[in-house]
């Protein structure tokens, strides 16, 4: 509602609505004349997906093979249930994989990144992948360019900028890949949501008196 010297009040009703970007029409009640337009309104998501944290989340599932075990709750330093411990070795030129099986499709929208923290254990060898949702990201690369190092004997975070990648619909699988030897070690493992930012006031300049954009937090859970 229009209040005069380029200020308006502004009320609706919460509602629930999927991550994503969404078009609502707008009314500016009060002015003359009345105003209508359309707003972009984009929905982020209200907290991160955990995949693993010291264990596999529930409802998530492991598909391995080509010489992978199934990982087990197990640390660095023989620790129970201090993180996911991988062992694996290639049993074919194809090497080894393990996928990590969502129980629903993720909608990749508004996460920042992916975070991930990982041990390389005793892993020996020149490639580790990370294919997530299909895109994939090398973690150790053959070139050289890697993003974990082998021979530092500590945890290593690592974050992958989501914005940057291309994704053709929802995340159904986070999946590993490689030539590794060895058992390493994986904890943290999630998708990351933005800051929910904290909101004091809003003053409208009267030369601008149409707002630009609006973002709407997914109601939690």
């Amino acid at each position: 509602t229009y209040e005069g010297d380029g200020r308006y009040s502004h009320s609706s009703p919460s509602f629930a609505a999927p991550t994503g970007v969404h078009f609502l029409p707008v009314l500016l009640a009060g002015a003359e004349p009345s105003v209508v337009f359309m707003t972009r309104v984009d929905v982020v998501p209200a907290g991160d997906v955990v995949i693993v944290a010291k264990a596999l989340s529930a409802g998530w599932q492991v598909d391995s093979g080509g010489g992978a075990e199934l990982p087990i709750a197990a640390g660095p330093n023989g620790g129970e249930g201090e993180a996911l411990a991988f062992s694996v070795e290639s049993a074919s030129f194809l090497g080894w994989r393990v996928g990590l099986l969502s129980p629903a499709p993720i909608r990749p929208f508004g996460y920042t990144h992916m975070e991930i923290n990982i041990h390389p254990g005793n892993a020996t060898g020149r490639a580790l992948n990370l294919s997530i949702g299909g895109v994939g990201v090398k973690l150790v690369d053959p070139r050289g360019d890697d993003l974990v190092d082998l021979e530092l004997q500590d945890w290593q975070t690592v974050k992958i900028d989501l914005t940057q990648l291309c994704f053709d619909e929802g995340i159904a699988a986070v999946a590993f890949n490689g030539d590794l030897e060895g058992r390493f070690y994986i904890d943290d493992l999630r998708f990351v949501a933005p800051s929910v930012p904290v909101v004091t006031a809003v003053t409208e300049s009267p030369d601008h008196r149409r707002p630009e954009s609006l973002t709407l937090w997914q109601n939690y859970p």
